[in-house]
């Protein structure tokens, strides 16, 4: 062997050493809960995970999914998520019946829940719902809807839906709950004219109480606070991504979707992307996600209609991880 080769030998056994020395980067695994089946709504959390951003905060997230079936606080309860996405009345009351629940994150600034009507059925505004029918969730999310009801047509008759525009459609009820990003959008692409319906936004009338957060257990916020605030701040991460990647995210969504068997309709979904949008960045600077103005007014009404007895103290549930989150 002659100098030149001893010395490729000897590089290259300093290279195998070298790798062979070097650590693993290890990540830390965590599984997130999202409250209903997979669609743009979460498009955040699916660029964070397929586009390797959780992976940089060294972070190894698994993400599930709840459903009518499979309420999200029993995944957290449980230890089967860490993190799991709610809205904010929600889980006030996870929090108000003793799972120590904390809001690490309002993402939505406002609301976007809605009553639609069809302007034929004499619906102009809240005070038309008097004595109709009107349809509300089955699987949870009732609390704002029930007590915009008790204010301006506390006669109303609430009819359980469990999911789907179609009693409305065909007449079975006179209004039904909505939100902007879907089920509003989905009545738009059955054929009905926005001309023909009343739209009550529940901003509008004294109702805007902020619906996605992230939530975690008040145990692992203290146990593990850089875990919480990684997870955050990856997530927003992919929330930008998805905002200036709209066309590539529609692509993961519906790889999301199919492989859950959930009917995907690209119209729809970059509807309800764009609409995200709106609701985790919009114009307002205002840096307080959740003020505690807003919290309270969310939890007395939950408290007024009973399903409370007590309301948790603002501090105690309300503990972001990140002080500021900008677009």
């Amino acid at each position: 062997m002659n100098i030149l080769q001893k010395n490729c030998v000897a590089c290259a056994l300093i290279c195998i050493l070298s790798v062979t020395a070097a650590p693993a980067r290890s990540t830390e695994k965590t599984t997130v809960c999202l409250q209903w089946t997979p669609q743009a709504q979460f498009a955040g959390f699916y660029a964070a995970r397929d586009k390797g951003i959780y992976k940089k905060y060294g972070l190894n997230v698994t993400i599930i999914h709840a459903g009518p079936k499979c309420p999200v606080v029993k995944t957290i309860a449980s230890g089967e998520a860490t993190f799991i996405t709610s809205f904010l009345t929600s889980a006030i009351k996870f929090r108000a019946d003793g799972l120590k629940v904390v809001d690490i994150a309002q993402m939505s600034r406002k609301s976007a829940l809605m009553f639609v009507a069809k302007k034929s059925r004499g619906i102009k505004n809240p005070l038309d719902l008097e004595g109709k029918k009107i349809g509300l969730w089955f699987a949870g999310f009732q609390e704002t809807p029930k007590a915009l009801l008790k204010k301006y047509a506390p006669k109303a008759k609430i009819v359980e839906v469990f999911t789907g525009i179609e009693l409305l459609m065909y007449d079975g009820i006179d209004a039904l709950t909505v939100m902007r990003y879907n089920e509003y959008h989905t009545l738009l692409n059955h054929g009905i004219d926005p001309e023909e319906l009343t739209v009550m936004n529940f901003a509008d009338f004294g109702f805007n109480i902020p619906e996605d957060g992230i939530y975690c257990l008040e145990k692992t916020l203290k146990d593990n606070p850089e875990l919480c605030r990684k997870f955050v701040q990856a997530t927003f991460d992919g929330w930008r991504y998805a905002f200036k990647n709209k066309d590539e995210m529609l692509e993961i969504i519906a790889a999301r979707m199919r492989q859950a068997n959930v009917p995907f309709n690209k119209a729809h979904q970059i509807w309800m992307l764009k609409e995200m949008e709106n609701l985790i960045f919009p114009e307002s600077k205002d840096s307080v996600r959740l003020p505690e103005t807003t919290y309270l007014k969310a939890a007395n009404i939950l408290k007024s209609d009973g399903i409370i007895k007590t309301i948790p103290p603002y501090k105690q549930f309300y503990q972001p991880v990140l002080k500021n989150v900008q677009k």
